[in-house]
């Protein structure tokens, strides 16, 4: 059976963002980190993630391109 992308990697995908470029946003909006990980986890489908992350990027999906890579510009590096 082939690889299916889980839910949370196609939507990170249709905002155009990496994994880590969504751990700097969450990182600076909530003031808390995400372990690489985490993300990674769910990416490949083995965790659920949290409600929020896939809120997050609902609202990410709904900005205009141009204030997305605003935002994203001036993100503090995640350590």
């Amino acid at each position: 059976m082939a690889d299916v992308p889980s839910d949370f990697a196609m939507r990170l995908e249709s905002v155009r963002m990496t994994q880590m470029e969504f751990r700097r946003l969450v990182q600076r909006l909530g003031g808390g980190e995400i372990d690489p990980s985490t993300t990674s986890l769910w990416v490949s489908g083995k965790r659920t993630p949290h409600a929020c992350a896939l809120a997050l990027l609902e609202v990410i999906a709904r900005m205009p391109p141009a204030q997305l890579s605003a935002m994203l510009k001036d993100l503090p590096p995640v350590p």
